[in-house]
């Protein structure tokens, strides 16, 4: 676990309570493994749970550390991804449609079948993402990686 992360929850309020016998952590943020062990899982991020189904349209999530979070089928439609590092994230149906992606670090991203409709990919970095069906900014289906 990164130091950052150690950081940000030794600064989380919470307490201890005994309900029923049982100990119960109270106002804890927890890591919890989610596909593939990642430990973004279950994390709020710009106030964005990360989590396979989410929604987040319109959020404000430039210059976010997402690497490989698991966004499949997320709605992440109008968010500002801006210079967001989204390597090896897992987006595969995930709806983009007009997000800013502006400089974002996609290396190793799974973007299939995901919406990318209306998307700024200006200077995003999408080498080595797998693109297979996915819709491109200009409406186009790409086959990249299937």
């Amino acid at each position: 676990m990164s130091g950052s992360v150690v950081r940000r929850l030794w600064r989380k309020p919470w307490s201890l309570v005994l309900v029923g016998g049982l100990a119960v952590l109270l106002g804890a943020a927890f890591l919890v493994a989610g596909p593939g062990g990642n430990s973004l899982f279950g994390l709020t991020v710009g106030g964005c749970e990360i989590k396979f189904h989410t929604q987040c349209p319109n959020k404000d999530l430039s210059r976010s550390n997402l690497k490989q979070a698991p966004l499949g089928a997320a709605n992440l439609s109008g968010a500002n991804l801006d210079r967001a590092s989204l390597f090896s994230a897992y987006l595969d149906r995930a709806n983009l449609y007009g997000a800013n992606l502006t400089n974002a670090w996609l290396q190793g991203a799974d973007l299939s079948i995901a919406n990318l409709s209306g998307a700024n990919l200006y200077g995003a970095d999408l080498s080595l993402a797998r693109l297979c069906n996915a819709t491109m900014p200009w409406g186009d289906e790409w086959n990249d990686g299937c």
